[in-house]
């Protein structure tokens, strides 16, 4: 019996133009060929009011599901044109939910099997407002599979957190990674082993190796 693909849930928020979580989403299936990619968007009610027709959160659901089949199709187009081929996803499909949404991808992602969800936060949400009542929190919470959570790059770490060297971050560009920090820093930073790739056959037995510290090195 062949085995089931492997099937990624993503929630897309239409009000953010750029969505780091799809994006990550289908980078992820690209990643892994043969994977389904379901993005899905939650229509959710006003406060805890809910329309009682049925005709109001289908005409909402259906206009949610365009404006994301369109979302989709330029991320699948953007992701495309960055790796110089169409991403190896065997399916993408969009869904339209209506609810709460972090209890409406939980419950999606059961239906469908899936082996990871993709949720994004906020920009405009630091660590303390993502731990407090939030999608990403609830989904993490009580989700029957792997959760990623797509924020922002930022190197802003907080009220206690040394801002980044400008030397540290030239020196990294110059030796293209090889060493990290700058002069002033290596010497509170010693030099870390560095494992990576030789080559060779991934079936050798040394196919990883690491770069030991220089003599001398702390």
């Amino acid at each position: 019996m062949a085995a089931n693909p492997f099937c990624i849930l993503v929630g897309v928020k239409l009000d953010e133009p750029d969505d780091l979580a799809l994006r990550e989403a289908l980078e992820l299936g690209a990643r892994t060929p043969g994977s389904h990619v379901h993005a899905v968007t939650v229509v959710e009610p006003i406060g805890d009011v809910i329309p009682r027709t049925h005709e109001g959160r289908d005409a909402a659901i259906a206009e949610a599901v365009t404006k994301l089949q369109r979302q989709v199709s330029e991320a699948i187009d953007d992701l495309t044109i960055r790796q110089n081929q169409p991403p190896p996803i065997a399916r993408v499909q969009v869904h339209g939910e209506y609810g709460h949404a972090a209890q409406a991808l939980i419950l999606l992602a059961d239906l469908l099997e899936a082996d990871a969800i993709v949720v994004g936060m906020r920009k405009n949400r630091g660590v303390k407002g993502f731990l407090i009542g939030t999608v990403a929190e609830h989904v993490m919470r009580h989700a029957g599979c792997m959760v990623l959570v797509v924020r922002p790059k930022t190197t802003d770490a907080g009220p206690h957190a040394d801002p980044v060297c400008a030397d540290c971050l030239a020196r990294r560009k110059e030796t293209a990674g090889t060493e990290n920090w700058c002069a002033r820093h290596s010497e509170h930073h010693p030099r870390a082993h560095a494992y990576g790739y030789d080559g060779v056959s991934a079936d050798s037995a040394n196919a990883w190796g690491f770069s030991e510290p220089p003599k001398g090195a702390s």
